[in-house]
């Protein structure tokens, strides 16, 4: 029976011995240095909890491959070797409350850790922004939970020097964060993505293009295209609408993106599209407000279906 306590009260030391080591160890790791926790440099409790972790493997973190900024590209990454990761307790530091099936709200988290990395990132660049300068977006949302998330987006400096911003969080890791000079996936037609998103709301922040109202042809090729493409839609073939230049750069003389509005007063009353003068590949999309990069002339002409 001795021997059978004896098990039973060494077991119990070790599980309480295993709580004391690993219960601070709810943490999350990032690049630097980061103001410490119950006494602890690093991140991830007191001292003695952070040793013993580390000498019984336990830590959740993985060495880093080594990224260097190449000075002919646009972009810059980690700049030196990702051998020793700061862990972080992100309840404590950031306050992510777990939802109520006990998860971790990953888009709530990487809303709390980015920005300051990314000021980080830029004042080694010598550009010095607040966070609350930052416009950050989330990528491709998905329906399901997921343990990992993702934002692009771009700060303004003081020169009206647009800086564009990515990173991401896939469980306990930070991981791609970068900046670029450029942005690195510009609009095109017909396709959406953060990137996308995020050039437009810096273009509607500016506003630094010079009014250009569309010529008499290319007025001519989109209304030819709407009324084609919208001629057999019941729901909008009773409106008469107006056209207008889009004023964003999709980098190709041959694409006219062009806007308008319908006059009605209820449902989607404003649109988004691009006429394709060289290939014919054109697109249409209902919006719900008028985009301030929408300049429609004054006396611009409503156009029916008749």
């Amino acid at each position: 029976m001795k021997g059978k306590y004896r098990i039973v009260i060494v077991a119990s030391a070790v599980l309480v011995a295993w709580m004391g080591i690993t219960g601070p160890g709810i943490c999350i790791f990032v690049d630097g240095p980061q103001p410490g926790w119950l006494g602890s440099e690093n991140g991830c409790g007191p001292t003695v909890t952070y040793e013993i972790q580390k000498a019984l493997g336990i830590l959740w973190y993985e060495p880093g491959p080594k990224m260097m900024g190449d000075p002919t590209n646009p972009r810059v990454t980690y700049e030196g070797e990702r051998s020793f990761l700061t862990l972080f307790p992100y309840i404590e530091n950031y306050s992510v409350p777990f939802d109520y099936e006990g998860r971790i709200d990953y888009d709530l988290l990487i809303k709390r850790l980015l920005p300051p990395i990314f000021q980080d990132k830029l004042g080694d660049m010598g550009v010095d922004v607040e966070v609350t300068q930052m416009v950050l977006l989330y990528g491709v949302q998905v329906l399901m939970y997921e343990e990992s998330s993702y934002q692009c987006g771009y700060v303004i400096d003081d020169d009206m020097q647009v800086y564009w911003l990515e990173g991401s969080i896939n469980k306990h890791e930070i991981y791609g964060v970068r900046v670029f000079t450029e942005n690195p996936m510009p609009c095109r037609p017909n396709t959406t993505s953060c990137w996308c998103d995020a050039q437009t709301r810096a273009e509607e922040q500016l506003l630094s293009f010079e009014e250009a109202p569309l010529s008499p042809e290319e007025e001519q090729a989109v209304v030819s295209y709407v009324h084609g493409y919208l001629k057999d839609n019941t729901n909008l073939n009773s409106y008469e609408y107006q056209v207008g230049r889009y004023h964003i750069d999709y980098g190709d003389e041959n694409i006219i993106a062009f806007c308008g509005m319908f006059d009605k007063e209820t449902g989607l009353q404003f649109f988004e599209g691009s006429v394709n003068l060289a290939t014919g590949e054109n697109g249409f999309g209902l919006e719900e407000r008028l985009s301030p990069l929408c300049v429609i002339a004054e006396d611009a002409a409503w156009n029916s279906f008749d």
